[in-house]
């Protein structure tokens, strides 16, 4: 799976645990919040120490034994549901960062922490971007106008950290693969909308099993060639996408209307 200028990007959830996680059979009980029905996973009381040490003791050197350069920090936005984890939350990215200085940290949304992680962490991975899927109505939608407002300003601010930590920013939003049209138009919004703040633009089904090669490979979709951006970008990109790396399952990200 590596190849020149990829970076492989373990997965990690610092607030979640599925049943699929080599490390899952360690959750004690009174560590769970409740169940989240919607991904057949359980919420983890991220304040919890034991769960910070199976985390740095157990999750994250199974992962780096398996060749991963990084992580991929998910449901950190858990803390905007849970405020009362968001101390807890930024305690547990400083101490990866402490151990672990050289791995590329990608932190999936969590913008009520972002002033404090911005520093700990080498890129942020912007989910929703500009289309979602829509578990009530089981429909891929376009944001509001009201949620589009509310993006922006978050683009915004991610914009002035970048220029401050030099983060990477990537774009991730959804369609239905299967519906060529619908496909080629939320590629297009998203990638217009990406590009206005120097976003890295992906689109891909819900559950992450679409590889969309549009973005693999710059000039051969015609109109659905993306920006072009380094080959470690794009990589990184991809990466979301692939459903198995090694023994490891990824598991999809946290879908959630923007500013919930």
């Amino acid at each position: 799976m590596r190849g020149v200028g990829t970076l492989l990007i373990g997965y990690l959830s610092l607030t979640t645990i599925g049943d699929w996680e080599p490390w899952a059979g360690d959750v004690r009980d009174e560590w769970v919040i409740e169940e989240w029905e919607e991904w057949g996973e359980l919420i983890i009381n991220a304040c919890e120490p034991g769960w910070h040490d199976l985390l740095l003791e157990k999750a994250i050197p199974y992962l780096l034994e398996r060749g991963f350069q990084g992580l991929f920090l998910d449901n950190v936005d858990m803390a905007e549901e849970f405020p009362w984890m968001a101390d807890a939350l930024v305690q547990l990215v400083a101490e990866i960062r402490e151990r672990w200085p050289d791995l590329f940290l990608v932190q999936n949304r969590g913008f009520c922490v972002l002033n404090r992680t911005s520093s700990l962490i080498d890129a942020l991975l912007f989910e929703d971007f500009g289309t979602f899927y829509n578990f009530t109505s089981g429909r891929y939608e376009k944001l509001s106008d009201e949620e589009l407002s509310w993006l922006r300003e978050q683009a915004e601010e991610l914009v002035r950290l970048r220029a401050t930590y030099g983060l990477t920013v990537l774009a991730l939003a959804y369609a239905d693969p299967s519906d060529p049209v619908m496909m080629e138009d939320y590629m297009s919004y998203v990638n217009s909308l990406a590009a206005g703040y120097g976003f890295i633009p992906y689109v891909a089904d819900v559950n992450i099993t679409y590889i969309n090669l549009a973005y693999a490979r710059p000039g051969e979709t015609g109109s659905l060639t993306p920006p072009d951006h380094s080959p470690v970008l794009i990589a990184l990109a991809l990466g979301l996408a692939i459903p198995a790396i090694s023994s490891l399952a990824w598991s999809a990200t946290r879908k959630r209307k923007p500013g919930v």
